[in-house]
């Protein structure tokens, strides 16, 4: 009876090992599936999103853009090249990303009492500081700083407002 009952201990630990490697088995292969699912998705979701370099890059254009068409429509504005206009979009787009959020945040009355119009004052403020950091981007005063930060948001209004940038694969 002895040798009957140790049979079935190890029969029983033979089901169990055979069932625990099974539930591995079964676990290993819904993990491989929904990551590859979840992989799927995130490329469908990767192919919608635009890259944030092309973005960017498609956002210098744009203020290159609107900075050419302030130096044309605007006195107290002048840059010296297309290189200075190149720099100075640069040089506005860092302000924008580093400087800018620190400004939003100390004038949250004054830009809540104004609903929202005093952005265009620390708009401004952004242009006199890019102004004073690039050589050959001049802007004579606070207004003629103003009238730019509306070209901009402007430009910006225009021809960045709905637009996306795609990547196009041609089948690679």
């Amino acid at each position: 009876m002895s040798r009957q009952h140790q049979n079935e201990n190890e029969c029983a630990q033979e089901n169990v090992l055979h069932t625990n490697k099974e539930k591995k088995f079964r676990k290993e292969r819904s993990i491989s599936s929904s990551s590859f699912r979840t992989s799927r998705t995130e490329n469908i979701f990767m192919e919608q999103k635009p890259n944030s370099f092309f973005k960017t890059t498609f956002q210098l254009m744009l203020t290159c853009l609107a900075l050419m068409v302030g130096d044309y429509l605007l006195d107290g504005f002048s840059v010296d090249s297309s290189l200075t206009v190149i720099l100075g979009s640069i040089v506005i787009t860092l302000l924008n990303k580093f400087v800018k959020p620190i400004l939003i945040l100390l004038t949250i009355p004054a830009t809540l009492f104004t609903m929202g119009l005093f952005l265009l004052v620390i708009n401004a403020a952004i242009l006199i500081m890019a102004g004073e950091i690039v050589d050959g981007f001049k802007i004579d005063g606070f207004w003629p700083a103003l009238w730019l930060s509306i070209v901009i948001s402007i430009t910006h209004l225009i021809l960045g407002g709905k637009a996306k940038v795609q990547r196009i694969d041609n089948g690679n």
